[in-house]
């Protein structure tokens, strides 16, 4: 019920935002956009962003963006909204490196930002479970 809730507000929202940047894509130009209407649109992305359909790219997209969201304008919104257009498991399969992705997708500077994000925390894990494993008696290093 909570969910369908927070559907309905960001459709709403969506909708208002889309409306107001359809009249100008400049917010310092359209003195209607403000910046509390940027950062609804920064809520719908990151509501976005973190609840999809698979968990694993929710961890992708929506770590990457609770901690990012923020700092971004309305250009670089836009072009991350393009990248979560994308169904769940073909980001995924992209994402890890199974398929390549798309030329559209590819091109967009987001995707490799988030990839960059997951491979610093693959990394980081991977260090993270080799000192316990040093620490633990066990010897050996284990990528995972």
């Amino acid at each position: 019920m909570i969910r369908r809730i927070q559907i309905k507000r960001c459709i709403k929202t969506h909708t208002i935002i889309k409306r107001e940047f359809q009249k100008s894509k400049n917010p310092v130009a359209n003195p209607e956009i403000t910046k509390d209407t940027l950062k609804n649109y920064q809520r719908k992305l990151l509501l976005n962003a973190r609840y999809r359909g698979r968990v694993e790219t929710e961890l992708f997209l929506g770590g990457w963006a609770v901690n990012n969201i923020w700092k971004l304008s309305l250009e670089e919104c836009e072009k991350f909204e393009e990248l979560l257009e994308y169904p769940d498991n073909e980001l995924y399969e992209w994402f890890i490196g199974q398929e390549e992705p798309v030329e559209e997708v590819a091109k967009n500077p987001y995707f490799n930002i988030v990839k960059e994000y997951i491979e610093a925390g693959r990394h980081l894990l991977n260090e993270q479970y080799n000192q316990s494993v040093a620490g633990g008696g066990g010897g050996g290093t284990t990528t995972l």
